[in-house]
């Protein structure tokens, strides 16, 4: 009997947000067009971005499927001019979160990267739902596993993968109550290395991210 066939789908996300580092959760990105992770510069107040970004894959996958390969795309759409290769992480989240209406407009001078008011239901530095719930940590609550990692520098699109990102789609099909996506963590050290992401909402559909997933039935 030949093996199963592997079968593909494309997922889009299902919500996305920015925690900009701010003790008192007043910023947001809920409905904006970017996202972003690292350290920004001066404009932004040298100051953390992590971007949140979720797949309903229970509603994407045939139940009891088994997932043998994931890949996030992620398009850059902004970085600093001094820029140098940045590892960007993704660690599986451990709380649900929101995407409310905020919406920090792309236009110069910062292309979004100050954040706009919480609205509510924005996931925030400190609020999974603003401003009804929080995380227990600052910053979102992850897992300290590293589900995937990449080198990035330039713009356009760039990709993860790797086998505990499969280990996280295949929990995520398996057990939907705990399917909370991921954080993305960038260079958190070194100023202005925060890298521009285009969102779910983003005008352009071709750079919005997407979930590549291979599975067998």
């Amino acid at each position: 009997m030949p093996p199963p066939s592997a079968n593909q789908v494309t997922v889009a996300p299902s919500k996305d947000n920015t925690l900009y580092e701010d003790v008192g959760g007043a910023l947001s990105n809920g409905a904006g067009e970017v996202l972003f992770a690292g350290k920004t510069g001066p404009n932004a107040g040298f100051v953390v971005r992590r971007a949140v970004i979720a797949f309903d894959v229970a509603a994407s996958l045939p139940a009891g499927a088994t997932v043998t390969g994931a890949t996030l795309t992620l398009n850059v759409s902004k970085q600093s001019p001094f820029a140098v290769p940045s590892t960007i992480d993704l660690h599986r989240l451990e709380a649900d979160w929101g995407e409310g209406t905020s919406n920090a407009v792309p236009p110069p001078p910062d292309g979004g990267g100050d954040g706009a008011a919480s609205t509510t239901g924005d996931a925030t530095w400190i609020h999974t739902f603003f401003n009804t719930a929080n995380w227990t940590n600052a910053g979102g609550d992850y897992s300290a596993t590293i589900s995937g990692s990449q080198s990035v520098v330039g713009l356009g699109p760039h990709s993860w993968t790797g086998p505990q990102m499969i280990a996280d789609v295949q929990s995520w099909l398996d057990g939907p109550s705990n399917d909370f996506g991921w954080i993305i963590i960038g260079d958190e050290v070194t100023t202005q290395s925060a890298r521009r992401f285009d969102s779910r909402e983003n005008t352009t559909m071709s750079d919005r991210p997407q979930l590549s997933i291979t599975y067998i039935e």
